[in-house]
């Protein structure tokens, strides 16, 4: 669909360029026609300014389709093909508003449904680095972060307002077009009407406050179990801690800290320690609080690591069988009880489980899948 969106434009210029360089008098109005302008143009122009561009120079539409081109089919590919048209379209609309709202001068181009698309990038890839092309100092492609470019020109735009320069730039129409296109992807990914991914700006702030939320935790379990050592001390003084109980209380703290500080690699390590030494005997040993639990498990999960990633998991089940993640960390354990240990049966038993309990929703579908898969046989690549 971009590509088609920008062919259209290209079309569009074209003909522009060819009415006016003919001095054909019924396309130069029909063109004019297509232009947004408060109170002279119909509600149509509110769609139709958004593929044309000034055609006094190429500069503007080489311009504007060069950053549908970069950012344009990654939005593409999360909305889907029609979903990003009409998400498109409706960029194009809102920016129009904005414009007609503060100015009463003409405009023409796509900048402002392409600032939609880039505020809907900036929300669901904001890690991501373009290539682009160093000229300072050396010649050369370098990777800059793609917020770097969106900022720039966000701050381009909110400066040329505030100074009053604006040059002939619709400026109010690209704010309008970012705020849009940022607001309304959030929106989706919290209303889970678009798939969520790990780095997205929605996941992203949600592992930032899993982390706070274990970094509490871990002080709040290192505040008690001081308490309760003093506590004890003072009721029994003759007798002797537990030197293996409080081995394994020091251990767990260290893996909660280490999550909680994004030292993932040390977590995992203190906890794989954990669970060869304890583990067979104390099974509660390797339990941490349940947002530590859940998240251990899904980064044991991603790297690869299964049969840690499924102690981790079964204990969390054992431990928090109503957690809030419960269902999740069902269809996972699910799925790699049957993909990576074959234990197909297991597998089975714990979709169904997650399936009975669970409201309609994107877990619950994917749980029916992988159960519809299990029995039919199937097999994943």
């Amino acid at each position: 669909m971009v590509y088609a969106l920008m062919a259209i434009n290209v079309l569009a210029f074209a003909f522009q360029r060819a009415a006016v360089a003919s001095a054909a008098t019924d396309g130069d109005v029909w063109f004019r026609a297509m232009i947004l302008q408060r109170d002279h143009s119909g509600i149509w122009t509110y769609l139709t300014y958004a593929f044309l561009h000034d055609w006094n120079g190429i500069w503007h539409i080489v311009g504007n389709m060069l950053i549908l081109w970069v950012f344009g089919p990654a939005v593409e590919d999360r909305f889907g093909r029609w979903r990003f048209l009409a998400f498109y379209l409706g960029g194009a609309v809102v920016a129009g508003l904005a414009h007609t709202l503060f100015s009463a001068s003409p405009v023409v181009g796509a900048s402002g449904a392409i600032a939609a698309v880039t505020g809907a990038f900036i929300v669901l890839f904001p890690l991501t680095r373009v290539r682009s092309i160093w000229l300072l100092g050396f010649a050369g492609f370098v990777m800059v972060p793609a917020w770097f470019f969106i900022g720039l020109a966000l701050a381009r735009d909110l400066f040329s307002i505030g100074l009053g320069q604006r040059m002939g730039v619709a400026n109010e129409a690209h704010l309008g077009g970012y705020l849009f296109g940022g607001v309304l992807s959030f929106v989706l990914l919290w209303a889970k009407l678009l798939h969520r991914e790990q780095y997205d700006l929605f996941s992203l702030g949600r592992q930032f406050k899993r982390r706070q939320d274990i970094r509490g935790a871990a002080r709040i379990s290192d505040a008690t179990t001081q308490r309760a050592a003093n506590g004890a001390a003072r009721q029994r003084p003759a007798e002797k801690p537990d030197p293996i109980v409080e081995q394994i209380a020091a251990e767990r703290a260290k893996v909660s800290r280490a999550l909680a500080e994004g030292r993932t690699d040390d977590a995992i390590a203190v906890y794989r320690h954990l669970v060869e030494r304890h583990g067979a005997v104390r099974p509660g040993a390797a339990t941490l609080n349940r947002r530590a639990q859940f998240e251990l498990g899904g980064e044991l999960y991603q790297r690869g690591e299964h049969g840690l990633a499924d102690y981790a998991f079964s204990r969390y089940i054992a431990a928090y069988p109503r957690g809030e993640e419960s269902h999740e960390v069902r269809v996972l354990l699910a799925r790699i009880k049957a993909e990576h240990l074959g234990e197909t049966d297991a597998a089975m038993s714990l979709l169904e489980s997650a399936i009975g309990s669970l409201r309609e929703g994107e877990v619950k579908s994917i749980a029916i899948d992988e159960l519809a898969r299990l029995r039919g046989g199937g097999a994943t690549a």
